[in-house]
């Protein structure tokens, strides 16, 4: 590394999995001010790895919590909002692979895949947690948050919830970086 890349601030961002159209502009913005200001993005602890992340429901809540889900879909934000998923599942932006086209003209190499089952098991807190942290949930009043979350604990009645998930793992690297273990080019 050279001393001016040294000397320039380094900036670790993280985001929402389900952010709002006004995040995803915010960040877009703060991206584009960062790179303006000469910062470097720090990714994957400086060692040039991306990794992305989604858990897709691969089968429905054992038993099932269709009750729960329906008294969540009556208050939560409008479906029309765009990336929007009130049940935090699986975001249009995501089903979509329309996220991927940024790494089309990117520093970063081809993107590559897994997808790894995921099976969980929650007692009845676990799943009221589960649901407390959507973001949509977490972003109302306390009052209003408490009182949604103690309705959906006196409707969720079985010991323990089973739900199998689908991890989808996307990583790249940027161009030109090896991994662990991989020759360093010439």
């Amino acid at each position: 590394m050279s001393q001016s890349t040294l000397r320039r601030p380094y900036v670790a961002v993280i985001g929402a999995s389900n952010a709002t159209e006004w995040e995803l502009d915010a960040a877009e913005a703060l991206g584009r001010l960062l790179a303006d200001a000469g910062c470097v993005l720090v990714c994957g602890g400086l060692g040039g790895a991306l990794v992305v992340m989604w858990n897709v429901p691969a089968s429905p809540w054992e038993p099932s919590i269709e009750v729960v889900e329906q008294v969540l879909l009556e208050r939560a934000p409008d479906e029309a909002e765009p990336g929007c998923d009130p049940l935090d599942l699986n975001t249009p932006r995501y089903a979509s692979g329309a996220w991927k086209l940024a790494f089309t003209a990117s520093l970063f190499g081809e993107l590559q895949e897994a997808r790894l089952p995921n099976p969980q098991t929650l007692d009845r807190d676990g799943l009221t947690a589960y649901l407390a942290s959507m973001g949509w949930i977490a972003d109302l009043p306390d009052v209003d948050r408490l009182t949604l979350l103690g309705e959906v604990e006196s409707l969720l009645g079985a010991e323990e919830y089973h739900r199998l998930w689908e991890t989808h793992v996307h990583w790249t690297r940027l161009s030109g970086r090896q991994g662990p273990g991989e020759p360093r080019p010439n």
